[in-house]
């Protein structure tokens, strides 16, 4: 991994605590997305946590919000907003009840 990624690593035994950032290079990122969504496509399932909006409405097909201690409805990432996560980020959870009705699931 660290040498297909460009992993910024003193070597394979780097605690985690001593990589920058989680030790992925800038330039890393977009290989890892394109990765990340070709294994998506060939039917892995993907876990991406993030607090980088961007990032996940770049590589994510349906984003849920976690906020103290409660998870949202997942929605799908093509209908939802930045301003919407955004809000169930800040634990406004009254507008995914809303937009979820009576079918709000967790997944």
């Amino acid at each position: 991994m660290i040498k297909t990624f460009h992993v910024a690593a003193v070597g394979p035994r780097a605690a985690a605590r001593s990589l920058s950032g989680g030790g992925v290079d800038a330039g890393a990122v977009a290989g890892i997305h394109r990765d990340l969504i070709a294994l998506a496509d060939a039917g892995t399932a993907i876990l991406v946590v993030s607090q980088d909006l961007d990032e996940l409405f770049a590589i994510c097909d349906r984003i849920a919000v976690i906020c103290h201690g409660r998870l949202s409805a997942a929605q799908s990432a093509h209908a939802s907003t930045v301003e919407d996560t955004g809000m169930l980020m800040g634990g406004v959870f009254h507008l995914d009840e809303t937009k979820a009705g009576d079918h709000a699931t967790a997944t």
